[in-house]
C-alpha cells in the first residue's frame, strides 16, 4: 500500500471502448482501490474513456479522494455509487457526452466544484440544491432547456455558469 496522495494519469490512452479495455479498466480501477486507498487526488484525463460506467464504479471506493477528475474522454454516464464519495471536493467532468448525472451526487454536501461543461446534460437531478457547499457549478455548454427550481437552494454565492445551453 502505497502512500500516494496523487495520481494522474492523463494521457495514457486507457481506453475502455471495446469489452476488452472496459474489463482491464475496471481491473485497474479495483486495482488503485485495493493498493493506493490513501488517493486525495485522482485526474485520468484525456484518455478516451468511453466505458460503461461500472468499470469505473469501483473507483468509488477511494473513501479520502478529494478531487476526481475525468475531463475530455468520452464518457457517457458516470457510476451511481459517486454519491457514496462524501469526501469528494472537486468532480471535473467536463468534455465529455455525458446525458445525464446520476441523482446520487447531490449526496455529496461537501462538494465545492462541479464542472461539467461541454457535455450533452439536458436535465439536472431534482435534488442539485442539496450541493450546499458549491461555489463553482458550471453548466454550460450543454442541452439544458431548464433548470430545476431547486438551484435556487444552493448558496448564494456559488459561481453558477449556464451559458450556450438551449435555457427557455
Amino acid at each position: 500500500d502505497a502512500p500516494l496522495k496523487a495520481l494522474d494519469l492523463t494521457r495514457n490512452g486507457l481506453g475502455g471502448g471495446a469489452s476488452a479495455e472496459a474489463g482491464l479498466l475496471a481491473e485497474l480501477s479495483v486495482s488503485i482501490c485495493r493498493h493506493l486507498g490513501s488517493l486525495a487526488d485522482l485526474r485520468m484525463d484525456e484518455n478516451e474513456l468511453d466505458c460503461p460506467a461500472d468499470s469505473l464504479a469501483p473507483l468509488c471506493k477511494l473513501r479520502n479522494l478529494r478531487v476526481l477528475s475525468w475531463e475530455r474522454n468520452r464518457l457517457m454516464e458516470v457510476p451511481t455509487l459517486i454519491g457514496t464519495m462524501t469526501s469528494l471536493r472537486r468532480i471535473l467532468l467536463h468534455s465529455n457526452q455525458l446525458m445525464q448525472l446520476p441523482g446520487s451526487i447531490c449526496l455529496l454536501t461537501a462538494l465545492e466544484t462541479l464542472d461539467i461543461h461541454k457535455n450533452l446534460i439536458s436535465t439536472l437531478p431534482a435534488a442539485i440544491g442539496n450541493l450546499k457547499s458549491l461555489q463553482k457549478l458550471d453548466l454550460s455548454e450543454n442541452k439544458l432547456a431548464e433548470l430545476p427550481v431547486t438551484i435556487c437552494e444552493l448558496n448564494e454565492d456559488v459561481q453558477l455558469s449556464v451559458g450556450r445551453n438551449p435555457l427557455e
